[in-house]
Formats: structure tokens, C-alpha cells, sequence
């Protein structure tokens, strides 16, 4: 049996991506990382178990891509943070598999999560211009978050 991965959240730094705040439109912008999700994307095109990626489109604090790999469905949740004390200007990627009520209730392993994982820690390591990528589980980020 596959174990579910536990280290979910990717935190790493970049000046690739846009800080820059918009021009025009209300008080509250959307969330930074429009670009930096639209980046994973395509560089996640590249890898043959990718069936399909959508996105980004914008959630109430992050881009979302929806991804399929292998049958299985995640999204992933691209987003600006502050972490660490004092604060540092960081980019997160928060990886979640998708699952109906059929399949929460009639639970299997995942088969695909930990290649997809692999993938976007390949993305972030291999690319000049990213440094600093920490993987974390859910109680580390919300330590530093």
C-alpha cells in the first residue's frame, strides 16, 4: 500500500514573479502568483504523466491549477506569503488530491501523488532563479505562516 505523502506545501523564494500591485480595481487585489502559477504549469506540460492541467484560475486566496496525473485529480494552490519572523517574501505551492464522496468513503492509495510531488520539487530545484525551497507538512506551515 502507497502511504499518502505528508509534506504537501512547498515555500521557496523568487524574484521571477510578480510583486507588483495593481493599477487600477478595488482595495482588495487578487493574490499574488498569477504568473508564478501559470510557470508551473508549464513546465509541469513537460512531464508525460501529466494527462491534463487547467488553470490558473483565481480562488479567494490563491491561483488554482487542476491538474490529472494518472487518472487522479489535484489541485494546486499557488499563492505570495510571508514567512518566518521577521517576515520574508515567499512563494507557496500547496498540493491536494481531489477526491468525490465515493471516494473518501471507499478510500485507496494514491498512486500517483508522490511522482507529482517529485515533479514540482523538480521544477523548483532545476530552475535558476528559485532558492530556499523547503517542503513542509500542514503544522509546519501554519508554524511559519
Amino acid at each position: 500500500m502507497n502511504e499518502e505523502p505528508s509534506k504537501t506545501y512547498v515555500v521557496f523564494r523568487s524574484a521571477l514573479f510578480s510583486f507588483a500591485w495593481p493599477k487600477e480595481g478595488p482595495d482588495l487585489a487578487p493574490p499574488w502568483g498569477k504568473d508564478c502559477a501559470a510557470f508551473v504549469k508549464e513546465r509541469l506540460r513537460a512531464f508525460d504523466e501529466v494527462t491534463s492541467i487547467n488553470g490558473p484560475h483565481q480562488d479567494e486566496s490563491a491561483w488554482t491549477l487542476d491538474v490529472i496525473l494518472g487518472g487522479e485529480r489535484y489541485e494546486l494552490h499557488v499563492h505570495w506569503a510571508l514567512i518566518d519572523e521577521p517576515p520574508v517574501d515567499c512563494w507557496v505551492i500547496q498540493v491536494y488530491p481531489v477526491m468525490g464522496l465515493i471516494g473518501w468513503l471507499f478510500r485507496r492509495p494514491l498512486q500517483h501523488f508522490s511522482k507529482l510531488l517529485k515533479n514540482v520539487s523538480q521544477i523548483l530545484e532545476t530552475t535558476e532563479g528559485i532558492s530556499d525551497v523547503q517542503w513542509m507538512n500542514f503544522e509546519e506551515f501554519s508554524n511559519v505562516y
